[in-house]
C-alpha cells in the first residue's frame, strides 16, 4: 500500500521544521564557516534534505523542503531587521 501525504500533514510538520532548518543553517554557518552570501543557498539545500527525510521522499517532500529553506531565509531576515534593527 502506498503511503499518501496530505497538505495538512505537510503544514503540521512545517510548523516545527521551519525553526529546525533555521537552527541547522546557523550550526552549518559556524561549523563549516559558510560565507554570508551563500547562506540562502545553504538554507534551501538544508530545507530540501530535511523535507525529503522528514516529510516524504518524493516530489512533494522536495518542494516542501525548498519552501522550508526559503521560509527559513525569510524568517531570519525578518527577525534580523525587526528585532535587531539592522
Amino acid at each position: 500500500m502506498v503511503d499518501t501525504i496530505t497538505l495538512q500533514d505537510v503544514l503540521l510538520k512545517s510548523s516545527w521544521l521551519l525553526p529546525l532548518v533555521v537552527g541547522l543553517v546557523e550550526v552549518a554557518k559556524e561549523a563549516v564557516k559558510i560565507p554570508a552570501r551563500f547562506l540562502p543557498l545553504a538554507s534551501v539545500l538544508i530545507g530540501l534534505v530535511v523535507g525529503l527525510i522528514v516529510i516524504q521522499l518524493s516530489v512533494i517532500g522536495g518542494v516542501a523542503g525548498v519552501v522550508l529553506g526559503l521560509g527559513g531565509v525569510g524568517l531570519w531576515e525578518f527577525g534580523k531587521t525587526t528585532v535587531a534593527g539592522k
